[in-house]
């Protein structure tokens, strides 16, 4: 059954009924055209409250203009406002001996009944607001937080975590790094081309080798060069001569001099500048980074390495050139710097965008139990019409269930035991219009007065039939009503006015129509 919450005045009013000989929300059907109704404790002594379903909506009707206590009944005013048809109401009242002495008596502001309950009253109105959360925490439209979280998890669906911002930074320095002389012996294999190991290299100095099972000593631009390998770095020695490449399987001998090799290791961390400790953005480097001469200007050496924040979120973005200091720097470098914007960083996924997803998993998978829910609640006894509308106003995840007739607690745990998970139901009543039909009928010739006695009663059933056929959201049709009439072999024609038209009434998809009255003329 579904939570509905109770407010302060109403906790109070009840327990006040209870203690001092009271019923609370005795429930009575509405039934047209009866207007009295015996209350089941006697003798009844007053009313407190009648609540009940006026034009669809919750009202609670007054006494005296809308009803009065009559003989331990219910007596509904003629002129007073009533029930929609084929609701219940609900009555609060005391009953008991007005002669006998009862226990509590007082309950007027300020008596101790009054204060007592109203103290207890304060503890269970916050009782109510706590269930009252803990029920809206059921539904996608409603629940928060790590409540939400459970709630889309039935979906199979989890909220997006923070992601960290992550881009590349350039570290490096304004001249070459230091030189070192490097000795090289390699085995010749017929290949024109040989790396050396200790890249980048600054210049050839000597290559000596055997050619032709001669010691040769090799000439630069004539016998080798010097070329650029992976990455466009110096580390390749090219021979020229076929004819003067060293014989094979012999040692040749490579003296060169290479630039110191300047390392990035992983891990290293850099930050932004900043006065507040808590406003700088620390980052660190993923895997580890060889600085290299720049392809623009030799004389500068750079290394781009990705780095990622260490905070998640949107807090470790930055802008193109806030990352400029290195706590621990490594060796040999002088600069970091990062050139672009850092932005990726995004924030655990928000409420909004959570429902969001899960509404548009909703609608795809198509948990939304349409069908089912219409069924359920057309199988309430005394249900006699129910409409379903999917997504009202285009909200995901949302179902509008009008249904005329039953007991609305009962539809309402109907709805509660049918619905998918994370799909809110909302249930109302349709407002009620009021139809007034006026027959002018034109009988044929033959028709005696007897025969006129008949057909009156028989076209205002076959009227009644009709308007009482139309379910929710259903128009009256003019040429239905005339359609209904003109059936009857006595009536050669007709003149229909309904509300005082003679159109076609359109209704509502949340409205209903009621017969108000039929008249008929001759």
């Amino acid at each position: 059954m579904a939570f509905a919450k109770k407010h302060y005045n109403e906790i109070v009013e009840d327990v006040l009924a209870r203690i001092t000989k009271g019923v609370v929300n005795e429930r009575h059907e509405f039934v047209p055209g009866k207007s009295r109704y015996l209350l089941s404790s006697t003798p009844a002594g007053e009313i407190i409250k009648i609540e009940g379903t006026l034009n669809a909506t919750n009202t609670a009707f007054k006494k005296d203009r809308d009803y009065a206590l009559e003989d331990n009944s219910i007596a509904w005013k003629e002129d007073g406002e009533k029930p929609d048809d084929s609701t219940y109401f609900l009555v609060n009242y005391i009953f008991g001996d007005s002669t006998k002495t009862a226990g509590i008596t007082d309950i007027n502001p300020g008596s101790v009944a009054r204060t007592l309950v109203e103290a207890v009253g304060r503890e269970i109105d916050f009782v109510y607001e706590e269930m009252n959360q803990i029920y809206l925490s059921g539904f996608i439209d409603t629940a928060r937080g790590s409540a939400l979280d459970m709630v889309v998890s039935i979906l199979g669906i989890e909220r997006k975590p923070p992601e960290r911002a992550g881009g590349s930074i350039t570290f490096g320095r304004n001249t070459p790094p230091g030189e070192i002389s490097k000795t090289e012996s390699i085995i010749s294999d017929g290949r024109k081309r040989y790396v050396l190991k200790n890249a980048p290299v600054k210049n050839i100095i000597k290559i000596s080798g055997t050619v032709n099972s001669e010691s040769t000593e090799f000439e630069e631009d004539t016998g080798y060069r010097l070329i650029e390998g992976e990455k466009g770095i110096l580390s390749t020695i090219e021979f020229l001569n076929d004819s003067k490449k060293p014989d094979i399987k012999t040692v040749f001998n490579v003296e060169y001099a290479a630039y110191e090799k300047i390392i990035i290791p992983g891990g290293t961390v850099i930050s932004t500048a900043g006065p507040v400790p808590e406003n700088v953005k620390t980052f660190k480097t993923g895997k580890e980074a060889i600085l290299l001469p720049s392809k623009e200007d030799k004389n500068r050496w750079l290394a781009d390495v990705f780095a990622v924040s260490e905070v998640p979120g949107k807090q470790g973005n930055v802008n193109a050139g806030a990352v400029t200091v290195m706590p621990k720097p490594p060796v040999g470098i002088e600069y970091v710097i990062n050139k672009n914007d850092i932005l990726t960083g995004s924030d655990e996924e928000s409420d909004y965008d959570l429902k969001k997803r899960a509404k548009h998993a909703l609608e795809a998978a198509g948990k939304a139990t349409y069908n089912s829910l219409k069924t359920a609640v057309m199988g309430v006894e005394g249900v006699n019409s129910a409409v379903v509308e999917d997504m009202p106003e285009g909200v995901s995840g949302v179902v509008k269930i009008i249904a005329d007739g039953g007991w609305e607690d009962e539809i309402k745990e109907v709805i509660e035991n049918t619905r998918s998970a994370g799909i809110k139901v909302e249930f109302y009543r349709p407002r009620i219009v009021d139809i007034g039909i006026e027959l002018n009928l034109k009988l044929r010739k033959e028709v005696d007065e007897i025969s006129v006695k008949e057909i009156e009663p028989e076209a205002k059933n076959r009227v009644k039939d009709y308007i009482d056929s139309l379910d929710i959201g259903e128009d009256v049709i003019y040429n239905q009503v005339i359609n209904r009439v003109l059936d009857i072999e006595e009536i050669l024609d007709v003149i229909v006015k309904v509300n005082g038209a003679e159109e076609d009434v359109e209704i509502a998809s949340d409205e209903m129509v009621k017969l108000k009255n039929i008249d008929v003329f001759f």
